[in-house]
C-alpha cells in the first residue's frame, strides 16, 4: 500500500478516538499520523537514516519481519489423508500447524507490550511508534493487494492469473487494486466506535486476530469486486468500495489506538469490560478449523450460529438433550458436519478465563441416525469424550481455569458415508469474573 493510504487510515482513526484519548496523544500524534505508521517500509531504506530509526522498533518471528506474515495453511487439512485398512476409514497424514496465527500472534503480543509500557511511561514518541508499526501491518491487509495475502489468502499475484491478460497494463489487477482513492471525510465516520480488545497483551492479541481476519477478508471481497466493475467499464461504481475498504481499516486501527491508551492510562469504560467477561467461542477465529467437510457441510465447513438441514437450507442450532426429550433451539454456537476426521481449535492465554461450558451434541434433525465420537480437550488433557448416538445424542461440557489449546476433535468411522452425522456445538462460553 502507497504511504498515503497509511496517512489517510491513521489520521481518520486518531479522529474517532474519545476527546481524552486524543489529548493524550496529542504530543505525538502527527508523528504517528505522518511518520510512524510507516515504520514497516522504513526499515527497508538501507541507504538512509530512515533504516536506522525504523530499526528500533523491529521485531520477527523465525527470522521473518512483522510485518508481511505467512498465510493461514489450509491444503493439509483437507487433502492429504492415509487409508486405514483395518478401520475402513481414512485419517489425516499431517500434524496442523498455523503458522500465520504464531507470527500474527506473537508480533500482537510484543508491538501492545512494548507500546502500552511506553505510553504508561509517559514516553509517548516510542508508545506510538511501537503501535504505528503494528498499525501499519494491520493496514497493509485491510486495503488493497496485500488483502489477497496472510489470513486463508493465496498470493498478490492471484487476481492476474484470475482474469485475462488485458492489451492496456493499466487493467492490470494488481495495477486496478493498487490505484489511490479519495479517503472518506471525517464526518462519513462518526457511526464508528472503537473497540476494547483486551486488558493483557495476550488477551489483545486473542481478540484483534479475529478483527484482523474479518477485516482482511472483506478487503480481499471488495478487491475482486473492484477489478470487476473497472474491466467492465464500470470503474465509477469502485468509489464506493475503496470507501468500505477504508472503513474496515479506520474501525480495526482505531479499535487497536483506543485499546492501547485505555491500558496505558488504565482506564477502562464499565460497558467495555462487560464485553470481555463473557466471550463466546463462536464470536472468535479459530486457530485451526475443519474444510471440506461431509454433505451438507462440502462447501461451508464450519456455520456459526446456525446450521444446514440435509437439503442444504439454513436451519437455527438444535440438539437433542436426552432421548425422549424436544429440542433446544441455540442461539451461539456451531454446525458442522463429521468429515473422517476433524478439529475446531483455538488457543487461550493463561490466567484469563475462570471457566467454559458448552454441549456438544447432533443436530436434532439426524440424531436418530448419527453416530459420531467427540473429544474436548484442553491443552492436551481431555475434558469430557464420548460417542454420540440415538440414546446420547449430546454431552455436557464444564472446565475450571481453561488456558492453552482448547480443541473440539469430531471422529466419524464412516466418513463421507454418513450423511446424518451433523453436529452442533452449542454455546461455547467463556467466563470470566473478574477483570
Amino acid at each position: 500500500m502507497p504511504g498515503i493510504e497509511h496517512t489517510h487510515i491513521t489520521r481518520l482513526a486518531c479522529s474517532r478516538l474519545p476527546s481524552w484519548q486524543q489529548q493524550f496523544i496529542d504530543s505525538q500524534r502527527q508523528a504517528l499520523i505522518d511518520t510512524y505508521c510507516k515504520l514497516p517500509d522504513m526499515y527497508f531504506d538501507t541507504t538512509g537514516e530512515n533504516y536506522l530509526f525504523a530499526n528500533r522498533y523491529y521485531f520477527a518471528t523465525d527470522g521473518i519481519q512483522f510485518h508481511y506474515l505467512p498465510d493461514t495453511p489450509v491444503v493439509p487439512l483437507y487433502r492429504y489423508y492415509g487409508v486405514d485398512r483395518e478401520q475402513q476409514r481414512l485419517h489425516l497424514l499431517q500434524d496442523y500447524k498455523n503458522s500465520n496465527w504464531r507470527h500474527a500472534s506473537r508480533g500482537f503480543t510484543w508491538y501492545t507490550r512494548h507500546a502500552i509500557e511506553a505510553l504508561r511511561e509517559g514516553n509517548l514518541a516510542d508508545g506510538l511508534a511501537y503501535a504505528g508499526w503494528l498499525l501499519h501491518m494491520l493496514q497493509d491487509y485491510s486495503y488493497g493487494n496485500h488483502s489477497l495475502e496472510g489470513p486463508y489468502g493465496t498470493d498478490i499475484f492471484v487476481l492476474n492469473r484470475l482474469f485475462p491478460e488485458a492489451d492496456d497494463p493499466d487493467l492490470d489487477p494488481m495495477t486496478i487494486v493498487s490505484r489511490s482513492a479519495p479517503p472518506p471525510e471525517a464526518d462519513q465516520l462518526v457511526d464508528l466506535t472503537p473497540r476494547l480488545l483486551g486488558v493483557t497483551p495476550e488477551e489483545i492479541a486473542l481478540h484483534l486476530y479475529t478483527e484482523h481476519l474479518r477485516t482482511t477478508c472483506q478487503a480481499r471481497q471488495l478487491c475482486l469486486q473492484i477489478v470487476v466493475n473497472a474491466r467492465q467499464n464500470n470503474a465509477h461504481l469502485n468509489a464506493e468500495l475503496f470507501h468500505r475498504m477504508y472503513r474496515g481499516a479506520v474501525q480495526l486501527s482505531a479499535s487497536v489506538l483506543y485499546t492501547l491508551v485505555c491500558n496505558a492510562s488504565q482506564q477502562w469504560p464499565e460497558t467495555d469490560l462487560d464485553a470481555l467477561r463473557r466471550v463466546w467461542l463462536s464470536d472468535l477465529e479459530p486457530i485451526q478449523r475443519p474444510w471440506l467437510l461431509s454433505s451438507p457441510y462440502r462447501t461451508r465447513a464450519l456455520m456459526r450460529d446456525t446450521a444446514l438441514a440435509p437439503d442444504r437450507t439454513r436451519i437455527p442450532l438444535s440438539i437433542l438433550p436426552a432421548k425422549g426429550e424436544p429440542a433446544t433451539t441455540i442461539g451461539k454456537g456451531f454446525g458442522l458436519g463429521a468429515h473422517y476426521e476433524c478439529r475446531i481449535a483455538y488457543e487461550l492465554p493463561a490466567g484469563l478465563y475462570d471457566r467454559f461450558t458448552c454441549r456438544i451434541g447432533l443436530q436434532s434433525q439426524v440424531a436418530e441416525l448419527g453416530d459420531v465420537r467427540v473429544a474436548l480437550t484442553v491443552d492436551g488433557r481431555e475434558q469430557a469424550a464420548g460417542r454420540l448416538h440415538a440414546d446420547q445424542p449430546a454431552i455436557a461440557v464444564d472446565v475450571a481455569d481453561p488456558a492453552g489449546r482448547l480443541e473440539l476433535s469430531v471422529v466419524s468411522d464412516v466418513g463421507l458415508a454418513a450423511p446424518h452425522n451433523h453436529l452442533v456445538w452449542a454455546e461455547p462460553l467463556l467466563h470470566r469474573h473478574s477483570i
